[in-house]
């Protein structure tokens, strides 16, 4: 049985961003979007976009997902807080690591849309897309690392 990588199917897949958007239009992703975020999946201008098209079809696909996500929405709604897809997977290591370099090193790697995904496998990816290179690690890799260093710190 051959075990394919989630995300790479989708950036490997020229019609990516044309299928999507024909899902958005249809409603999927309202129950987890705000509506500018809609609108950036509809039509992505940069990485950044295209990685918030990753994220919400990769939610939508699953349902497990899909019911976690909404959850959270339904907290956010409830408590008056306005949601958003893309400050759910706020993080600022990737900014806190790029700040850190040296400049020259920097300067290469400012243009690189950096952001977290669920995936069902714990790995990083980076990709060429249209709108440039993105580098997205797994959630679940990433929340593994931090709870793995704070099992040796105690």
């Amino acid at each position: 049985m051959e075990i394919k990588n989630q995300v790479i199917d989708r950036v490997d897949n020229p019609n990516i961003v044309a299928e999507v958007s024909k899902i958005a239009t249809a409603g999927w992703f309202y129950a987890i979007c705000s509506k500018s975020e809609i609108e950036r999946i509809k039509d992505p201008q940069n990485g950044d976009d295209f990685i918030l098209l990753l994220r919400a079809d990769i939610i939508a696909d699953n349902m497990r997902l899909y019911r976690v996500v909404k959850h959270y929405v339904d907290i956010a709604v409830s408590s008056g807080v306005e949601w958003s897809l893309e400050e759910f997977y706020k993080t600022d290591h990737f900014e806190y690591f790029k700040n850190h370099l040296p400049v020259d090193l920097k300067e290469k790697v400012d243009g690189i849309a950096t952001g977290l995904i669920f995936t069902k496998e714990a790995n990083g990816l980076i990709f060429k897309t249209d709108f440039g290179f993105c580098s997205v690690l797994s959630a679940s890799l990433f929340y593994y690392i931090k709870f793995s260093f704070l099992s040796i710190l105690t």
